[in-house]
């Protein structure tokens, strides 16, 4: 298989590692993935990733690694750029309906299933392997969508059952944002409708989740979530700076 299946890994129930990637560096994403990460999320939505940086920063990363790109819209144009680079899964922001799934997840597919058009990038290595990548692309790339507001949680259980969506994944700073609770994502109401989708079922998918603090996440795989990213590579920096400068 020439395509690191990220919906293969999904499929395994073994929590996957990962953290949050928004500096444009190729020497960050170099060290990170080769860190041991099962999987980075590259943000391209609150981030000066652009979409050239963005190429050369999928070229960084580990074998060993998977990575995920967070589109800023739901566009074909940003998905087919993010695709046709090389990424093995697509995170849609703001998912709040499903409708709003059904056209994610038409984008990342290929026809008949989706809407994907065909190009010639580095993801099927510049045509060399083209009709190899267009029988695996559809099975291996993963569809991930967010829940990041209250009617996104209401419609969590539509959202997830629409085929081809390999992912809940839940940004607790928008929904506290939406909720009227601005950052307090610790507040049980924000808990409790992180609870709510955490008790989801559907068949093949996986509920993931951010969290700034990697020590609460033993209560997230307690709830099931198995997509975890602990944490952003800024505050790596920044708190390793502040490690030093407080011992000096």
């Amino acid at each position: 298989m020439m395509i690191k299946s990220f919906r293969h890994a999904l499929s395994t129930d073994k929590p996957l590692k990962g953290i949050l990637i928004s500096v444009p560096s190729c020497e960050m994403v170099e060290m990170i993935s080769d860190a041991g990460f099962d999987w980075l999320f590259l943000d391209m939505e609150h981030s000066p990733v652009s979409h050239e940086t963005m190429l050369n920063l999928l070229r960084c990363v580990s074998p060993k690694c998977l990575c995920a790109v967070r589109v800023p819209e739901a566009t074909a144009t940003d998905v087919a750029r993010v695709l046709d680079a090389g990424a093995e899964a697509v995170i849609f922001p703001r998912i709040s309906t499903e409708a709003q799934a059904r056209h994610a997840v038409s984008l990342c597919k290929y026809p008949p299933e989706g809407l994907r058009g065909v190009g010639m990038g580095r993801g099927a290595r510049y045509g060399r392997d083209f009709t190899e990548y267009l029988k695996e692309a559809n099975q291996s790339i993963a569809c991930i969508v967010q829940i990041e507001d209250a009617e996104a949680v209401k419609n969590a259980a539509a959202i997830a059952a629409v085929p081809g969506v390999d992912a809940l994944f839940i940004g607790p700073y928008d929904l506290s944002m939406s909720m009227g609770l601005p950052g307090e994502v610790t507040h049980p109401d924000v808990q409790q409708a992180i609870a709510s989708v955490a008790r989801l079922k559907a068949p093949g998918l996986t509920l993931g989740i951010f969290t700034a603090n990697p020590e609460t996440m033993k209560q997230y795989t307690d709830q099931g979530f198995r997509l975890l990213a602990g944490g952003i590579d800024t505050e790596l920096v920044r708190s390793g700076a502040q490690r030093i400068l407080d011992t000096m």
